[in-house]
């Protein structure tokens, strides 16, 4: 590693390229929404002078946070001495020169290395850049030993937000003065969005922020040596797999004392091949019945770009709903997080938007269809995670109302839903996407 950081002599400038790739809706709140906005839960937009359109981006300053927390989170999992981790009671970084966070991020002493571009929109855009999603929050009674849902008067419950419809994004990171291994280290941060175990801005729970990304060009540029002009810099380009690998070989050398809690600054039972710890799960969801949850307007599903989905916070709700009924309120607050969110621990089951791009312009989804997404089960007991694949795997209607199809008189007839999953991989030292879908579907 570099140690201390010397911004008075250019040893080396990195540039990474390429493009974010949102899957699902993102969720990147602001509290000064721009004038053209009429939502009263808006997202962040800045203006674009050769458009003279108000547009969505994600800020820099909010990427850069999210690299730092999946670089700590990794580097701790074989070694907690090698990175601080920033939480809600230690907000300030430790400084120290052997701390990987600090010394690419910046500690109390130095400034960071790591500078991240603000990601603008790409390519062709969308007819609309955002979109109000409906989100139905149910109140739980915890007083007892089981929670029971409480009834929420005057509609109270069902709120709108507003987000940003999936949409290509520049990607663009530059770092001064760093190693090969710390870029590897970087690349390995960054390459945690494309294992899904990463998100985008707020609502990851409920299915916001899942995104793939791109790196097109990673370019290490030097003084020459016999350069008479300080600008006169040679260009390398370098592989970015190569880079990932001298990434790893670092952290397995300085694999030591390995942090072994659940909380989300370390990926739990990294050490073993057991359906314990981080799993991610791509699953496809098989519509019995047609399916329709009122939308923007009555008579059509939630819908992302004329594609009709079935939400995240949908399939989450209903989760939550059905386990209460048999798990008591402490192991329903450990994996689903408390009713209050200013107590606790989030959520450990993250649920993304399922959809079908081949199924568009309906308004509502067919039965038959087929729906791809992704479950992500954080740091969870084996026991835990087979349950609620259990739940999954039956045919269920994951929620009702008379839009819906049910009334007090008749049998439910829509949106009958059963999960089956297809892929299922988890985080160990060894391997950052150990293939454990046989196991899994054998839990």
């Amino acid at each position: 590693m570099t140690g201390e950081t010397d911004f008075s002599v250019v040893e080396n400038i990195w540039e990474i390229r390429g493009t974010i790739r949102a899957e699902t809706p993102l969720r990147i709140g602001t509290s000064s929404p721009p004038p053209t906005t009429g939502t009263r839960a808006a997202v962040l937009q800045g203006y674009n002078a050769e458009t003279g359109n108000y547009e969505p981006f994600i800020p820099g300053a909010g990427l850069k946070g999210v690299l730092r927390s999946n670089l700590e989170r990794v580097a701790r999992s074989f070694d907690e001495g090698l990175s601080c981790v920033l939480t809600n009671e230690q907000r300030q970084p430790c400084g120290r020169p052997e701390c990987l966070a600090c010394g690419l991020f910046g500690g109390m002493k130095a400034a960071g290395r790591v500078r991240v571009q603000d990601s603008r929109i790409v390519g062709e855009k969308g007819f609309e850049l955002t979109d109000e999603r409906p989100h139905n929050r149910d109140r739980y009674d915890g007083r007892g030993e089981y929670y029971r849902i409480k009834p929420i008067k005057g509609g109270r419950g069902f709120r709108t937000e507003e987000v940003i419809l999936p949409q290509n994004f520049s990607l663009n990171i530059r770092v001064d003065n760093v190693s090969e291994e710390e870029i590897g280290l970087l690349l390995l941060a960054l390459s945690e969005f494309n294992h899904r175990r990463a998100q985008i801005g707020g609502g990851a729970s409920r299915g916001h922020g899942f995104a793939s990304v791109d790196v097109s060009e990673v370019v290490r540029k030097e003084v020459k040596e016999d350069a008479k002009e300080f600008y006169n810099l040679t260009e390398t380009p370098r592989h970015p797999e190569e880079l990932m690998k001298k990434g790893m070989n670092f952290l397995l050398t300085n694999r030591d004392n390995a942090h072994t809690g659940k909380d989300f600054s370390v990926y739990y039972r990294a050490t073993d091949s057991s359906i314990s710890g981080n799993i991610v799960c791509e699953i496809e969801a098989i519509c019995e019945t047609e399916f329709l949850l009122k939308g923007d307007s009555e008579g059509n599903t939630v819908n992302v770009q004329g594609m009709p989905v079935i939400p995240g916070s949908t399939i989450k709700g209903f989760l939550k709903k059905h386990l209460a009924r048999d798990w008591n309120v402490s192991r329903i607050d450990d994996i689903f997080g408390p009713s209050n969110p200013k107590s606790g621990h989030r959520s450990r089951v993250l649920v993304s938007d399922f959809f079908n791009p081949e199924i568009e312009g309906t308004k509502r989804i067919p039965a038959g269809s087929r729906l791809k997404g992704w479950i992500v089960f954080d740091n969870m007991e084996e026991r835990d995670i087979g349950e609620v694949l259990q739940v999954l795997g039956e045919e269920n209607q994951i929620t009702g109302n008379t839009a819906a199809g049910k009334t007090r008189n008749t049998r439910p007839f829509r949106n009958r839903v059963r999960f089956k999953v297809e892929k299922a991989w988890k985080f160990t030292l060894t391997d950052f996407a150990r293939d454990v879908s046989t196991r899994l579907r054998e839990v």
